[in-house]
């Protein structure tokens, strides 16, 4: 028996060596394809996500805060479901094995966040002692640069947007999001 398992490994340790002989040469248009869809996604968070920008040191948009309204939200949900139609128009078998991993794990991320998209109340800012828009403020502001004048006012123009900011998490059309959403079903 345990000669007849140790054949069996040794008869699926050279099939797992011959499979890579045997896969589709990668495709450097698949790949283009793939790091395109990247750096596009990458272009469009630092556009329209400015405290993450901070976070990474870019001034792009640094005098705004991120738009929490309920367009912004729509918008930011289709372009998840846009990114996932052009993952999948990429061959993943024409890719190379750190290309597929990546493809893999970009997948993964989008599938869960498209899922959740079912559920609009998980799209809304906690407010507690540990998350919230009060504990923003002082991270972003961490964050900021004050190098020059131009810096300073960047800093002074996210601070004085920052009433319309809590204003969108405090909107009439947000609360009553809230109020209908307040029980998930797991059905």
């Amino acid at each position: 028996m345990l000669f007849r398992s140790g054949l069996v490994s040794v008869a699926a340790s050279g099939a797992a060596t011959a499979l890579p002989a045997l896969a589709a040469a990668p495709s450097p248009a698949a790949e283009r394809a793939l790091q395109s869809l990247f750096d596009d996604d990458w272009r469009w968070r630092l556009q329209h996500q400015p405290e993450f920008a901070t976070s990474l040191g870019e001034s792009l948009g640094a005098e705004r805060w991120d738009d929490h309204s309920r367009a912004a939200l729509d918008a930011a949900e289709a372009h998840e479901r846009a990114l996932l139609a052009r993952l999948d128009r990429i061959d993943r078998a024409a890719l190379r094995g750190e290309a597929q991993v990546s493809h893999d794990i970009f997948r993964h991320d989008l599938t869960l966040a498209i899922a959740q998209q079912r559920w609009p109340v998980l799209r809304t800012q906690v407010l507690s002692s540990v998350e919230g828009p009060h504990l923003a403020l002082s991270a972003v502001l961490q964050d900021m640069p004050m190098r020059d004048e131009a810096d300073a006012r960047r800093v002074l123009a996210r601070l004085a947007a920052w009433p319309a900011r809590v204003a969108q998490d405090r909107s009439e059309e947000h609360t009553s999001e809230l109020q209908s959403q307040s029980t998930i079903s797991y059905a």
